[in-house]
């Protein structure tokens, strides 16, 4: 079973002509070993150029850079590390420590070979990056290509909704598509500034994985964006949070216009006629409720940190310890008897008045009588 090689791009092509080109200008007549692997390499080049693949540029380059005089070793040097500095990143950069090697003329073949293994140390990180580099690019144009088409799919159902909604005179449930798309547009524009941050420097076979599990926040972003954007919007419309910057809701009337187009699309029950939703007061409150709607798809800890909030308050307030007894003082009315006590007699009630005296005979004689 053979080895599927991947197809060199134009770019490649040109850089393998060039690699061909300097190997049989300085290194074609080499008795190095390793320089016959460079001769298949060429050989293959110009008999069966199709063949090759990105291995075959990495081995020529890899030989030529084994093959070259100290002296262009040391030329090429500062050129590999800078370029390896690119692609590298500042962490691994940060970290990055060239060999200490004597002067010219104090060479030896120890410190030969400590350049060399540090050039190519940085060449093979170069060609990997290389190799990776255009995959990486693939994956992240698939990316955005699906989620543009996602995008313009969802306008177009709020587009159709809406106008539906309107023409028959729910605008509540206008309104509700309206803030559930938001909602979904806020969670997709979070997701592709979260794919953006990935770093493209240091090890893209890192950012390539990073990519791919990536793609899963384009499905669960715009679902939780929609969920929290409904949520908001009964926060508001119940008055759980309330500012200036934060929209006002009302019960507006449902004019014979509006039951007019109604019943020309269809039947409606009687009951829709005079039916009142909770909606923004203004044009201003449409405004900050899709605004808000947004925010809450856009930063995700937007809404359970306004639920965090509501519910410790909640806590707060249950477990309050209920407040003292007011305490009595001079003026104020002594609290009733309750059930079963009796109240004392005052003063009054006890000594009979003259009159009350003078009258007891009358009344008794009275009674006899």
């Amino acid at each position: 079973m053979g080895v599927t090689t991947m197809a060199l791009q134009e770019y490649e092509k040109r850089l393998l002509e060039f690699l061909v080109a300097e190997f049989e200008a300085c290194h074609i007549d080499s008795d190095d070993p390793i320089a016959k692997t460079g001769k298949e390499i060429v050989q293959l080049y110009k008999d069966q150029p199709d063949s090759l693949s990105r291995s075959h540029i990495f081995k020529l380059d890899m030989i030529m850079l084994h093959l070259q005089p100290t002296e262009r070793l040391l030329q090429r040097a500062d050129t590999l590390r800078l370029k390896y500095m690119e692609f590298a990143g500042a962490k691994m950069a940060a970290v990055y420590r060239p060999p200490q090697l004597p002067p010219l003329d104090q060479f030896n073949d120890a410190a030969r070979r400590l350049l060399l293994a540090d050039l190519q140390n940085m060449l093979q990180f170069i060609h990997w990056s290389y190799f990776f580099t255009p995959i990486r690019e693939g994956i992240w144009n698939s990316i955005v290509r699906w989620a543009a088409g996602a995008m313009a799919f969802y306008t177009s159902i709020w587009l159709a909704g809406c106008w539906f909604f309107l023409q028959i005179g729910r605008n509540f449930y206008a309104t509700l598509l309206t803030v559930v798309y938001a909602g979904v547009m806020g969670g997709f524009i979070s997701s592709q500034r979260r794919m953006q941050m990935i770093p493209i420097e240091g090890d893209p076979l890192a950012s390539i994985y990073a990519l791919e599990n990536g793609r899963n926040f384009y499905w669960l972003a715009p679902l939780m964006g929609a969920v929290f954007a409904v949520v908001l919007m009964l926060m508001f419309q119940s008055g759980v949070i309330e500012s200036s910057v934060f929209p006002k809701f009302g019960t507006p009337e449902i004019s014979d216009s509006q039951v007019a187009a109604a019943e020309s699309i269809g039947p409606i029950p009687a009951a829709s006629k005079t039916q009142k939703f909770v909606l923004p007061v203004n044009s201003t409150d449409d405004a900050l409720l899709f605004l808000w709607c947004f925010l809450a798809g856009f930063a995700e800890r937007f809404v359970p940190d306004a639920l965090e909030r509501l519910i410790s308050r909640t806590d707060a307030f249950s477990k309050a310890p209920p407040p003292p007894p007011a305490a009595r003082t001079e003026g104020v009315a002594p609290p009733s008897k309750g059930v079963g006590e009796l109240a004392a007699p005052s003063d009054d009630a006890k000594q009979p008045t003259p009159a009350d005296s003078q009258s007891e005979p009358k009344d008794r004689s009275m009674i006899q009588s």
